[in-house]
């Protein structure tokens, strides 16, 4: 992706956020490169893989050596899934942030000093980039709730009431 200003390995939570409310192509038209790893690429039962393949996100399958690597940060971190390990090794080999709502693997993610976003961030990266207005945030944001996404509720009750006062 030539458009690339940064590169996040993409968890599947944040994902089904923007998929259930609608805004996954939106969220594509950020100016990032989106990589996931086959694990988690191969556990998403929607989307399907071509729809995030189509939309320029980059599957990286693992390989053997590399499997080992990610059981042993599951080994090291046994509260954290098989999939959200081998996110964190996959940004930490390429020195790249993570795209995530999952507390666990943030908690992991801020202890090895991997940058880690979630689903709020990235809301407001398209509120400030003109991509979407402030009342549609708010309506996102209020649907990743209603829909019972795992998100912070008193985070996501403060910045709603923020992008309400404009």
């Amino acid at each position: 992706m030539s458009k690339a200003e940064r590169q996040f390995a993409l968890d599947s939570s944040v994902i089904l956020d923007f998929h259930k409310v609608g805004l996954l192509d939106t969220l594509f038209s950020l100016p990032f490169a989106f990589v996931v790893t086959n694990l988690i690429a191969e556990d998403l039962d929607e989307p399907d893989l071509q729809t995030l393949v189509n939309a320029g996100v980059r599957v990286e399958a693992l390989d053997g050596p590399q499997f080992e690597s990610v059981s042993d940060i599951a080994d090291q971190f046994p509260f954290l899934s098989i999939y959200d390990s081998s996110l964190l090794w996959w940004a930490k080999l390429h020195s790249v942030g993570i795209l995530t709502g999952d507390k666990p693997l943030r908690l992991v993610a801020h202890s090895e000093k991997v940058l880690c976003h979630g689903s709020i961030w990235l809301l407001e990266q398209l509120i400030a980039r003109g991509t979407i207005p402030r009342p549609e945030a708010v309506v996102a944001l209020s649907r990743m709730l209603s829909l019972g996404r795992r998100l912070p509720v008193d985070e996501c009750k403060k910045r709603i009431a923020e992008w309400e006062r404009g």
